[in-house]
């Protein structure tokens, strides 16, 4: 019989799920909410990252800026709802990874509004931590899903070699 190396038990893995599911839901309906309620300080991101941007580039920001809140609501619905969990989880590593740029690329001392009028993050090392936690939870929580789907089939596996057996 082949031993399966295992990483923590099934209870330890769907408590960690649980945890970051909950963190990125309020995370993300904060954010989403407070940029749909009352949007940024018209201090836009593509004037904060690229100063001398063209047109062509702000539209393109300006489309980012609007679609980025109502991505921010689903990620925290669906995983609010426990329904596309994992689609959400990926677009959560996204917005995460995206958020991380933005972090890097601000320009220092700059106001990143992330939250609307819920506020934003004064220092860039506050800005990154959120976006980094964001980076952390959204890929545990991919994991865990991973985790316990192949636990899953892992079982189903052993039933149906169980019974050919028996």
């Amino acid at each position: 019989m082949t031993r399966i190396l295992t990483v923590g038990s099934r209870r330890q893995i769907r408590i960690i799920q649980v945890v970051t599911r909950w963190c990125l839901v309020v995370l993300f309906l904060a954010a989403g909410a407070g940029k749909l309620l009352g949007g940024a300080e018209d201090v836009s991101v593509s004037r904060m990252l690229v100063p001398d941007a063209s047109e062509w580039t702000i539209e393109v920001f300006r489309f980012v800026e609007d679609v980025v809140p109502w991505a921010e609501l689903f990620v925290s619905a669906s995983l609010a709802v426990g329904s596309w969990t994992r689609l959400a989880s990926w677009v959560a590593l996204l917005l995460g990874i995206a958020f991380v740029a933005v972090a890097i690329s601000a320009p220092a001392g700059t106001s990143c509004q992330c939250f609307g009028v819920l506020g934003g993050f004064e220092s860039r090392s506050a800005h990154f931590a959120t976006a980094a936690l964001v980076v952390i939870a959204s890929t545990l929580q991919i994991l865990c899903n991973s985790r316990l789907n192949i636990g899953q089939r892992q079982s189903a596996l052993s039933v149906a070699m169980e019974a050919q057996d028996g």
